[in-house]
């Protein structure tokens, strides 16, 4: 059974939604070296998740009312614990060793209960799905988004897609 955030059951083959997972292809890798080189040599961005609104890149009657859908970078889960963990370390010693001092552990654990609920702005968090493709847990760095135009790259993208949210999620 899949994760509760994911729509199997009413999955859209058609069109682009918020929240959809775009896996690395070779088209996708395409576009990405072409408009995006430093994307496309970041292979820590294993997947894109779109996050322009849905009503935007729903077709209707063959049109596309945004001229962009804006992706965002996913990376494992584990990159985004890191660079929290990154700013919780105060000297040189810490980093070198890879810990942050127990007064400051509190603050990583309570970033990664804001992760898995969904409630830290930057990041969303995607439950590993190993029937879709997506084999450990993941995070959308949402600041870490690219536009692309909808007229060139919307099927490519379309082709690309794993997993859908549910409306609730998007």
């Amino acid at each position: 059974m899949a994760h509760f955030t994911y729509d199997v059951d009413k999955f859209d083959k058609d069109n682009l939604h918020q929240g959809d997972l775009i896996k690395r292809t070779p088209n996708v890798e395409k576009i990405l070296e072409s408009i995006h080189p430093h994307y496309y040599e970041n292979k820590s961005n294993k997947y894109f998740i779109v996050i322009t609104q849905s009503c935007d890149l729903v077709k209707r009657e063959g049109v596309i009312k945004s001229r962009y859908v804006t992706i965002a970078a996913v990376k494992p889960l584990k990159n985004a614990l890191e660079r929290e963990l990154e700013q919780l370390q105060y000297d040189n010693l810490e980093k070198k060793l890879n810990f942050c001092d127990i007064s400051r552990r509190t603050k990583l654990f309570q970033f990664a209960e804001r992760l898995f609920n969904n409630n830290e702005q930057e990041y969303f968090y995607l439950h590993r799905e190993p029937n879709f493709g997506l084999n450990e847990d993941h995070c959308a760095f949402l600041r870490l988004s690219i536009a692309l135009r909808t007229d060139i790259h919307y099927d490519t993208l379309l082709e690309a897609k794993i997993i859908q949210l549910k409306e609730s999620f998007q």
